[in-house]
């Protein structure tokens, strides 16, 4: 459970947050490690030691005031100013388990309307959440290619973990492009995304695959680079609990989701105020 504030209404609370996020962090797209960009012979990816990565990419104020916020998440939000402490609970506890998206939250949380027990209390909501609530899994390893830097980034599966939804439906060097619709934009964006929903959750991948001919040898264009076929794949969560046999210690997940709760934090909690005393 998420720390409670004290049963009085608007409390006076001094809330200084350091959010210091590694310039690196080693990364697990939900099964396995990243690889380091490179090409092997005929094209096909290249296994390689895990690279060190950085913060992963959170969602800018910009695209925070697109997200559409529904009338029950903001009803529970007007809630955790009630002047019943008995209510503000209630409010607390029915937004840690709603399932609705965590941006909805960080869209509201990037208003300034917000009373300062609203702030605190959905402060605390998003951070019980990401640290607590069941996380999906593909179960890949994977590096990440930029063709070019103003086009969206591609993640290139190099393996395959066992036993996990991705074994069922994808192959190595497949390529993705676009999750529900939406392009692949930051360094750990598709970790960001499948690691928001919950096992179970069905999810759109959209895949460029190499084009292979009926012995199974890749197809060349002119240019004697691969042909590749786009298709869209709806692929079944499992649950990253099943991660941590293929890796020792925690998550990396765990990690990643650790860092996201850090940097909410440093993104919307309230700035320390400076009071100054007169000299006696």
């Amino acid at each position: 459970m998420p720390p409670s504030l004290p049963p009085t209404h608007n409390a006076s609370v001094v809330l200084i947050v350091t959010a210091a996020l590694a310039a690196g962090m080693a990364n697990h797209c939900l099964a396995g490690q990243e690889e380091p960009e490179g090409r092997g012979t005929h094209g096909e990816p290249q296994m390689g030691a895990p690279r060190v990565v950085g913060p992963l990419a959170f969602p800018t104020r910009q695209e925070l005031a697109s997200v559409d916020v529904t009338a029950q998440v903001m009803a529970l939000v007007a809630r955790l100013d009630h002047p019943c402490y008995r209510e503000r609970e209630a409010a607390t506890k029915a937004l840690q388990d709603a399932p609705d998206d965590q941006r909805q939250l960080y869209a509201v949380l990037a208003r300034e309307t917000l009373t300062t027990e609203q702030r605190h209390r959905l402060l605390a909501v998003v951070r019980q959440r990401l640290l607590n609530t069941p996380r999906g899994a593909l179960g890949i390893s994977m590096q990440i290619e930029r063709p070019d830097a103003n086009q969206p980034g591609e993640v290139v599966i190099m393996d395959l973990l066992p036993d996990l939804p991705a074994e069922r439906v994808l192959q190595r060097g497949d390529r993705i492009t676009h999750v529900d619709g939406n392009p692949l934009n930051g360094r750990n964006d598709l970790i960001r995304r499948i690691q928001a929903r919950r096992p179970g959750d069905e999810v759109q991948l959209v895949v460029n695959r190499v084009r292979r001919d009926g012995a199974g040898r890749p197809l060349w264009n002119e240019a004697r680079q691969p042909q590749y076929e786009t298709l869209e794949i709806d692929i079944v969560l499992a649950s990253a609990e099943l991660l941590k046999q293929f890796g020792s210690g925690r998550s990396e997940v765990e990690s990643i989701r650790e860092a996201e709760a850090d940097w909410a934090m440093t993104l919307f909690a309230p700035r320390p105020a400076l009071i100054k005393f007169r000299d006696r």
